[in-house]
């Protein structure tokens, strides 16, 4: 028997623990970001926090295409799932190194209830897609956003 499977078999109940809060750990994660094993394309989240409160009062996903346009990016959003799905579009391009990938993507992130797209403000630049989400009381419906 391996040593280190003895060492963990004297301490059954130490070992049993750590199994719990790590599979714990793991469903959690799992509900809270259902693609969280999909690392393409990266992404970034800014918050900004009202003035003098821990509250935070809009937030800005900011999402890494390079390589692709608007019309190729969808945005929508329906019970609280926010979900961007990129489409490839075919060239006949021979690379001799190809660093950006543009292969189709269908990213989801869960979205706290009380916060709303603003949709004005969902843009692509410079190879950036960014999504503003702002503390509303209303609740959010089922639509697409259009990209400027």
């Amino acid at each position: 028997m391996n040593k280190e499977l003895q060492y963990l078999d004297l301490f059954p109940s130490l070992t049993r623990i750590f199994d719990d809060i790590f599979e714990d750990s793991f469903k959690l994660n799992k509900k809270f970001f259902p693609n969280d094993n999909q690392t393409y394309p990266k992404y970034n989240i800014i918050a900004e926090y009202a003035k003098d409160s821990p509250k935070v009062e809009s937030f800005e996903v900011r999402l890494a295409v390079p390589g692709f346009k608007k019309e190729n990016l969808t945005v929508s959003m329906k019970d609280h799932l926010l979900e961007i799905t990129g489409k490839e579009e075919s060239k006949e391009e021979y690379y001799m190194c190809k660093g950006f990938s543009t292969k189709g993507f269908k990213q989801s992130m869960i979205i706290p209830e009380n916060y709303k797209i603003v949709e004005e403000w969902t843009r692509l630049e410079d190879g950036i897609l960014k999504i503003l989400f702002k503390l509303n009381k209303t609740p959010e419906k089922e639509h697409l956003i259009e990209i400027k």
